[in-house]
């Protein structure tokens, strides 16, 4: 088996796979029991490391005894659960329904970026001057960060937290270097940050996430509501807008 792993660097690596040693039938089963044991804890699925490369970064991800991270796990886990669900052969209507709604959220976050992208690419500074020429940012080093992902939803979602991350880097450096506006960067931080959280939230409200029973996710009754309203946007707007979880 494999993952793929996407590094800051953007590098895509394929780990080995369990090699089987040569010998008797007993050997043999003892290095099968063994690579059984070391087989990684998600298998078949992609998994991307995030660098945080900010303390504001850094403190989002690793917050509250990791709950973020649970929270991205939720809803990796109620989407990728939603979809093989929903027979798209059966019910193509339904799974375009449902993809409408994603992409609208999607489409939100891409909106943010490139805004910031825009932004970024404004700032100017004279690459004669002496003194800025001189300068040198050193970047942080935090504990990296494992994100776990089986589904085209989810990795548009960790991709935009991937390259809001190298961003908020970006702007980091320029104000250290005292070429934004005082207020710019903090402000910029906090959308960015407030952007992520809203799509969790969206998600597991959206998809009861939060109202389960103990035990597995089970996207039934959001399927049901979906069918019932014919899209998701009129279910949110029937039954949940206003609503707090």
């Amino acid at each position: 088996m494999t993952d793929a792993i996407i590094t800051d660097n953007e590098r895509i690596n394929i780990e080995p796979k369990d090699v089987m040693v040569k010998g008797s039938n007993k050997k043999q089963g003892v290095n099968a029991q063994t690579s059984t044991q070391r087989r990684p804890e998600h298998q078949g699925m992609a998994k991307v490391i995030i660098n945080p490369g900010t303390p504001d970064f850094n403190r989002f991800l690793t917050a509250r005894n990791g709950a973020v991270i649970r929270g991205f796990d939720d809803v990796s886990i109620a989407i990728s659960s939603l979809f093989k669900t929903v027979d798209a052969v059966k019910h193509p209507d339904l799974v375009q329904a449902i993809q409408d709604w994603f992409n609208e959220l999607h489409e939100e976050n891409n909106k943010m970026k490139e805004n910031l992208v825009a932004y970024i690419k404004s700032i100017e500074f004279d690459k004669n001057d002496s003194f800025m020429s001189s300068t040198q940012f050193v970047p942080f080093s935090f504990e990296p960060v494992q994100l776990n992902f089986n589904n085209h939803n989810t990795m548009r979602f960790y991709k935009y937290i991937f390259e809001m991350n190298q961003l908020m880097n970006t702007m980091y450096e320029y104000n250290s270097l005292g070429l934004l506006a005082v207020s710019d960067y903090p402000v910029m931080s906090h959308n960015i940050i407030k952007s992520i959280n809203l799509y969790v939230e969206n998600v597991k409200k959206t998809l009861n996430v939060s109202r389960r029973k103990d035990g597995p996710y089970s996207p039934a009754e959001f399927i049901t509501k979906v069918m019932q309203y014919k899209s998701v946007q009129a279910y949110i707007a029937a039954e949940l807008s206003g609503k707090r979880r």
